[in-house]
């Protein structure tokens, strides 16, 4: 805050780089020994740009320009709204160390002799977890001064599949290749939980790396690039969001997309101290006897 002279009653106070996290209400008071002559509110509202995309695209773009003209060893950051280093970008160097393991080999900056100001990410095979507010800042690498600070949202919408009711025999999560895909291609089902939901080809209709808990109530029929996962018995216990991940031979991602599961499960309620409650459950199968 810089008293104006010409302006004896000007006390604005001016916040360098505000980011959503600087949305908030803010208070001024003047005041003469321990008495307030004024106070005054002012609410700050930092808008940020979002990006949505459809779970299973190949890439994502956070959109990044300039007006600044960046000195040649400027130092550009991107990092995660949880702190987490997305990219660093230098003169000398790209992709360093310090990047989390969730993001590599995922991220790129194309710098363009031609367009030095656009700075924009690229951030390959996006999936929810990634939904977060990204943050790019840009230092002066000699007096490691802010040069730049932007934020970007990103959004990726998981197609819904919902089961209204607990008991049905089975339930299917629809993928299909938006490629052609090579006929050696692996593909991976994963759960919220990174636990193995279903591997395709297999040596066995049991593979070691299958989470036990899945074993014996899968099945996927890869025909004409459809990736869809049958899963026997659904219940509460299986809701979330699952990920199919096909790879090639080498073991490089061809495709990503994710499929989200809500198991719907009947309610009864009764008041405390009644004789008996009854859970029912019938079924539209002859069982043996």
């Amino acid at each position: 805050m810089k008293r104006n002279l010409l302006e004896p009653a000007d006390f604005s106070l001016t916040l360098k780089h505000p980011t959503e996290r600087d949305t908030n209400t803010y208070t001024c008071t003047i005041s003469r020994e321990g008495k307030i002559l004024m106070k005054k509110r002012v609410e700050l509202k930092v808008r940020v740009p979002r990006v949505e995309v459809d779970s299973g695209v190949e890439s994502v773009q956070l959109p990044l320009k300039t007006t600044l003209h960046l000195p040649e060893k400027a130092k550009v950051e991107w990092k995660n709204s949880s702190g987490r280093i997305v990219h660093v970008y230098e003169s000398d160097s790209d992709q360093p160390e310090e990047q989390n393991h969730c993001y590599k080999d995922r991220t790129e900056i194309n710098v363009d002799p031609l367009k030095p100001e656009d700075l924009s990410l690229t951030l390959k095979y996006p999936t929810d977890r990634d939904n977060s507010t990204y943050i790019c800042t840009i230092y002066s690498r000699d007096k490691n001064k802010i040069l730049v600070k932007k934020q970007v949202e990103l959004k990726v919408r998981v197609p819904l599949v919902e089961v209204e009711d607990s008991g049905v025999e089975s339930v299917k999560l629809p993928i299909k290749a938006t490629l052609n895909l090579p006929k050696d291609a692996k593909v991976e089902w994963m759960d919220s939980s990174y636990r193995m939901l279903h591997v395709y080809p297999s040596s066995s209709d049991q593979p070691e790396e299958q989470d036990r808990r899945y074993r014996g109530r899968t099945e996927m029929n890869d025909e004409n690039g459809d990736l869809t996962l049958t899963l026997k018995h659904p219940t509460d216990w299986d809701r979330g969001p699952y990920t199919c991940t096909v790879y090639s031979r080498e073991g490089n991602i061809l495709m990503r997309k994710q499929v989200d599961l809500k198991v719907m499960v009947c309610q009864v309620e009764v008041e405390e101290g009644a004789e008996s409650v009854q859970l029912p459950f019938k079924t539209t199968e002859n069982l043996p006897e």
